[in-house]
């Protein structure tokens, strides 16, 4: 459930660093999304102090981890925010565009697509943009909707 009530009580709370990260770089907002717990990340999101495009470690952001995992809800809140950087890859070298396109999930890019900051043709770091490589790999339906 993501335990809102203590999420609401730390943050009433002005010695309480909502934003920091633990030895993996990951935040609050990015357990709370991994977790799929909706309500927790609307609250820390609802903050000007906490960062939407932290890197973890291994490069995923709080989006590319809503986004691998489907989860349409999280993409949506996390699109709420005017700060969200979707044309910037990971480490991995993956925007947002790109994976959605990688993990088929329609609904995802097409809510992407429909942004105006959005850049399909944005590529990985090894070149190819999401159509190439939706083409490439017979995705037929991502083709179609790139």
């Amino acid at each position: 459930k993501g335990h809102t009530e203590v999420v609401k009580l730390l943050m009433s709370r002005e010695d309480v660093e909502l934003d920091t990260s633990d030895i993996q770089g990951r935040t609050p907002l990015f357990f709370a999304v991994l977790n799929g717990h909706e309500g927790v990340a609307r609250l820390l999101l609802s903050r000007h102090d906490i960062n939407p495009n932290s890197l973890d470690n291994s490069g995923e952001t709080p989006l590319s981890v809503a986004i691998t995992r489907g989860r349409v809800a999280m993409v949506n809140l996390l699109l709420g925010r005017k700060d969200i950087i979707l044309n910037r890859p990971g480490t991995v070298g993956f925007s947002a565009i790109y994976l959605a396109t990688w993990c088929e999930h329609k609904e995802i890019l097409g809510i992407l697509l429909a942004r105006e900051d959005a850049d399909p043709n944005f590529p990985h770091r090894n070149g190819w943009g999401p159509l190439s490589s939706a083409a490439g790999l017979g995705r037929t339906g991502m083709v179609r909707m790139l």
